[in-house]
């Protein structure tokens, strides 16, 4: 029994020390040919997909702008936004318009055209560029900013640089969607500009570039004018003043609109409970909640209110998000406009001077 004892002792002690010694050795595959290595890519079916496709597609809607001065040279990203006939018009940052500069339009193919500033809104951060190309660009889809949830998946895209031969990509969520502001050009004008934040990384070169959702379509351009990289956060404007801003610049190259002063919430986000807490009629169910009116706004001097329910304006009714930004681009200051609001029991209709 003693024998058979200190036999199995020695046989466990044997096992122990070649198994310290197995672990201490180098792993095979860390002394092999390094060609020789097999790396091994796991993906997630659909999710890389959806990301790479949507990347690749609209990479080739996008272009870099070389700005020449005698200073020297300025690159921005620019997105192809309508073909009409032989002009093809380029979005972009209103940083890039210099009225003193060459512009150089490089697309995604590689071929380059002189381009043209046509005009800028420095209310917005929007410029717009047309040239020439001698062949069919295609534009970008355009889609809804005003329908981003947060938490939704985005891509920031800027267009492919010339000397690097590729183009900037950044992955990341709406933080914030159709975020409401005030802004003041040099000339003493004011609007409410629609921005849209998501926690992408951006880069300089990205300026003007595009913020899309995962189908593609834009719900933003990239601009250092609303917080770029403000916080973790990339700024974009949104797709309700690009719209109306880059048609206007088109139409006449500049943008006339009536500032009326009120930042909304469309009621049908508001619960039961809320509207009560708002003393708002249960059963109105269409219009725009006044949230906000800002100091020395002509919404203020014609008394309107937070909890006002504005639901028509000149007999437009507003049932979305960006009907009264529509009727605004409409007018420009001076003009008057009747808007019918709802106070409490009570509905009247209210003339306001737009500035």
């Amino acid at each position: 029994m003693v024998a058979a004892a200190v036999g199995l002792l020695i046989w466990n002690l044997w096992l122990t020390i070649e198994l310290d010694h197995l672990h201490r050795e180098t792993p095979e595959y860390l002394i092999n040919d390094p060609d020789e290595i097999t790396v091994v890519n796991n993906t997630i079916e659909g999710y890389t997909t959806d990301v790479t496709e949507t990347a690749e597609d609209v990479m080739g809607k996008l272009v870099s702008l070389s700005l020449v001065t005698e200073q020297g040279e300025q690159t921005y990203s620019g997105v192809i936004y309508a073909v009409m006939g032989t002009d093809t018009w380029i979005l972009t940052s209103s940083r890039a318009a210099e009225a003193d500069a060459s512009v150089y339009i490089r697309f995604d193919n590689g071929l380059s055209y002189e381009g043209e500033l046509h005009g800028a809104d420095e209310l917005t951060g929007i410029a717009l560029f047309v040239c020439h190309p001698d062949f069919a660009a295609e534009p970008i889809q355009i889609g809804s900013s005003a329908g981003l949830k947060q938490g939704e998946y985005v891509l920031a895209l800027g267009g492919r640089n010339l000397h690097t031969q590729s183009g900037d990509v950044s992955f990341g969520v709406v933080s914030k969607a159709a975020q409401r502001y005030r802004s003041d050009s040099s000339e003493g004008k004011e609007w409410i500009n629609e921005a849209v934040y998501a926690d992408t990384a951006v880069t300089s070169q990205m300026e003007g570039g595009a913020l899309v959702n995962l189908s593609g379509q834009l719900v933003g351009m990239l601009t250092s004018m609303y917080g770029t990289e403000r916080n973790g956060l990339a700024g974009a404007a949104g797709t309700g003043d690009i719209v109306q801003t880059a048609d206007e610049l088109r139409r006449t190259g500049e943008v006339n609109r009536g500032y009326l002063g009120i930042i909304t919430r469309d009621i049908r986000e508001l619960e039961l409970y809320q509207k009560s807490a708002m003393n708002i009629p249960l059963d109105v169910n269409t219009g725009l909640v006044v949230v906000e009116v800002l100091d020395g706004s002509p919404a203020q001097e014609a008394g309107l209110q937070a909890n006002d329910i504005v639901q028509s304006a000149d007999d437009v009714l507003l049932s979305a998000p960006d009907s009264l930004r529509k009727v605004l681009y409409s007018h420009q200051a001076g003009d008057s406009i009747s808007l019918n609001v709802i106070r409490g029991e009570s509905s009247n209709a209210v003339q306001v001077v737009l500035k």
